[in-house]
């Protein structure tokens, strides 16, 4: 396995350090959660999740919460769902045709989805980052669909982390030095 390019002490002094967002290459690539898909998280999660859905727009402009309809559904549901292009779909989704809209399951703790599995915590190494003691236990859980998004925000409880399995995220800092970001998936 080749080695990281930083030490966890020094990955934790960039990150503390940040005045504008930055891509840390190659520090989870021997991670086990890169193994994880929907169809695996579907199975290990079966109760129902609040989905987000916004009608999908020309220009992408992304959508406030109050703007949106949401929806209990299961990751299952949602798969289904995704895979129906052209076929209408009873259940939680049926007056939702995916080429109309997208969708996101509203961010859970992973401590909260998977209460019932702890194991999968340890497939999240933020101690690798230099925060000892950290594993999934204390990240979120984002599933959605393309075109999903979140208008830009700031979270501003201290520095934030993102393990980018699939999709984009986009991170930009505003003209006084604060992190925005912008879940696109």
């Amino acid at each position: 396995m080749a080695s990281k390019p930083f030490t966890p002490e020094e990955a934790r002094r960039i990150v503390q350090f940040l005045l504008t967002p930055a891509v840390l290459l190659n520090m989870t690539t021997d991670w086990p959660a890169l193994h994880w898909t929907v169809e695996q998280l579907s199975a290990c999660l079966t109760e129902r999740l609040r989905f987000r859905i916004g009608k999908r727009t020309e220009d992408m402009a992304p959508l406030f919460e109050t703007e949106c309809s949401y929806i209990e559904a299961t990751i299952k549901e949602f798969l289904s769902w995704t895979a129906k292009e052209d076929e209408s779909l009873g259940g939680p989704f049926a007056d939702y045709h995916c080429k109309e809209f997208w969708a996101y399951a509203d961010y859970r703790y992973i401590a909260q989805l998977f209460q019932d599995k702890p194991a999968m915590f340890q497939d999240v190494l933020w101690s690798e980052f230099g925060f000892p003691g950290r594993d999934g236990r204390d990240g979120t859980l984002w599933i959605g669909t393309q075109g999903a998004n979140t208008p830009c925000h700031l979270d501003s409880y201290g520095c934030n982390l993102v393990f980018q399995i699939q999709g984009r995220f986009c991170l930009f800092p505003d003209t006084g030095g604060t992190m925005w970001s912008q879940w696109i998936q």
